[in-house]
C-alpha cells in the first residue's frame, strides 16, 4: 500500500542514514584537542542518558581529555564512572523529591491565591572516582 503522506514530507522526516545522525557526536569527537590545551572542555546533562552518547562520541573519537559530568545516579552511569568512561554523576533521591514537590503541591491548593513561589532545595550526592 502506497503511503498517502506527500513525498516532500516523506523525504524531510526521515531518520536519515546512520551516518547523518552520527553526524553530531562525531563532530563532538573530532573537536580538536588543542582548543582546550589551557583549560579543561567538559560536557555536563542534566540526565545520565544523553551523557552516555556524549561518552560514546568521545571514546569513538579517541578523547580522554573531556570531563563528563550528570545527573540521575542511574546503574549504567554509575558502572561508566566505575569503568573510567565518565568522569562523575549525581544521584538524586527521586522518592523525596517527589514527596516535597507533592507536599508543596497541596500547601498551594489549600493556599489557594495567597500562595508564594518557594524553593524546595533537595540536595543530591555526587558520585564519582577521580577528577584530573
Amino acid at each position: 500500500m502506497a503511503s498517502r503522506t506527500p513525498r516532500h514530507l516523506r523525504r524531510n522526516c526521515r531518520a536519515g542514514s546512520a551516518a547523518e545522525r552520527q553526524r553530531p557526536y562525531t563532530a563532538l569527537a573530532d573537536q580538536p584537542s588543542k582548543a582546550t590545551a589551557q583549560r579543561k572542555l567538559g560536557i555536563w546533562s542534566c540526565w545520565d542518558e544523553p551523557t552516555t552518547g556524549a561518552v560514546a562520541a568521545l571514546r569513538h573519537g579517541g578523547r580522554t581529555d573531556v570531563v563528563t559530568w550528570s545527573i540521575n545516579g542511574s546503574p549504567q552511569a554509575l558502572q561508566m564512572v566505575k569503568d573510567g568512561d565518565m568522569t562523575a554523576t549525581t544521584w538524586q533521591p527521586a522518592y523525596e523529591e517527589g514527596k516535597l514537590v507533592f507536599k508543596a503541591i497541596l500547601e498551594s491548593l489549600a493556599a489557594g491565591t495567597s500562595w508564594t513561589l518557594k524553593v524546595i532545595i533537595i540536595p543530591g550526592v555526587p558520585m564519582f572516582l577521580h577528577v584530573d
